[in-house]
C-alpha cells in the first residue's frame, strides 16, 4: 500500500458507533446506547429521531432520507413524512428479518449481513423491496460488514478481514487485495475501507483490483458516497468527513 496522504477532515462531534451518508450528504448515526440520530445541516447540530429508539446496531440512510436500522433481534424502517420538509418527522415500523450490518444503493437494493452464523462470517441477504419490505433471499458468501454502491456494486469483508467485491447482485464474488475492518464503496465503484491499522484506505481504481492509497484519517466505521469525502466514525467516536477536493 502506498505512502500516507494528508487529507483535511471536518468534525461534526457527537459520540457514535455507526454512520451512513446518502447522495445529498445527509447523514444519520447510531449514538450512545444505540440511540438514533441525524445531523441537521441547517441548524448545524445533531437531532434525535422520534420514538425514543435505543439498542440500534447499524444504520443506512436512503436518498429520500428513510432509514433502515438493525436492532439486536429485528429490523426497523423509519419512513419520513414526505409532506413535511423536516426529515426528522415520520414513523417507525418493523420489517421481517434480523441483521448485524445493513447498507443500500440509496434507492432499490437493500442488503444485510444476517444473524445466521457460518465459519467465515454471517449470511448475506437481499431484500426484494415493495411497500412492506417483507421478502428476503440469501445470496452466496459469508461476511461481517457490507457496502452497496449506487450502481449496484457490493463489497464485504469476512471474519478473516478479507475483502470481496461483486460487480452486481448476479455476478461472482472476487477477492481483492488488502484486508479491512470495515468497507464502503463510492458512487463510481471505488472501494474505501478501514484498514487493519484503523487508517482510511481508498482505491485509485474502480472495481475488484484496487490500487490502495493510505491517508491520515482513522476510525472504526466508514460510509462513502464520493470517494473524496468519506464519512468516518473517528477514533474518538465523533463523526468526521474528509474535505478533499
Amino acid at each position: 500500500m502506498k505512502t500516507k496522504q494528508l487529507w483535511k477532515w471536518e468534525s461534526f462531534g457527537g459520540w457514535i458507533s455507526d454512520i451512513s451518508v446518502n447522495s445529498y450528504n445527509d447523514f444519520a448515526a447510531i449514538g450512545g446506547s444505540g440511540t438514533i440520530w441525524g445531523y441537521d445541516t441547517e441548524l448545524k447540530r445533531w437531532r434525535p429521531y422520534p420514538g425514543n429508539k435505543s439498542q440500534g446496531i447499524t444504520i443506512t440512510i436512503m436518498a429520500n432520507n428513510d432509514l433502515f436500522v438493525c436492532f439486536p433481534h429485528h429490523i426497523e424502517i423509519f419512513r419520513t413524512d414526505k409532506k413535511n420538509k423536516d426529515r426528522f418527522k415520520g414513523t417507525w415500523s418493523k420489517i421481517p428479518g434480523c441483521c448485524r450490518d445493513v447498507d443500500s444503493d440509496g434507492y432499490n437494493l437493500l442488503m444485510v449481513i444476517g444473524c445466521d452464523v457460518y465459519p467465515n462470517g454471517n449470511g448475506i441477504w437481499r431484500n426484494h423491496g415493495g411497500p412492506a419490505f417483507n421478502s428476503w433471499s440469501r445470496i452466496s458468501g459469508e461476511a461481517l460488514t457490507i457496502a452497496v454502491g449506487s450502481r449496484g456494486h457490493i463489497v464485504v469483508n469476512n471474519k478473516h478481514n478479507n475483502i470481496y467485491f461483486k460487480e452486481n447482485i448476479n455476478s461472482k464474488w472476487e477477492m481483492t487485495s488488502g484486508r479491512a475492518k470495515d468497507v464502503s464503496i463510492s458512487v463510481g465503484g471505488r472501494i474505501v475501507v478501514i484498514g487493519m491499522d484503523h487508517h482510511i484506505y481508498w482505491s485509485k481504481k474502480e472495481g475488484s483490483r484496487p490500487e490502495w492509497v493510505k491517508n491520515n484519517g482513522m476510525g472504526f466505521r466508514v460510509s462513502t458516497w464520493s470517494w473524496r469525502n468519506p464519512m468516518v466514525v473517528g477514533m474518538n467516536h465523533a463523526a468526521w468527513r474528509a474535505v478533499k477536493n
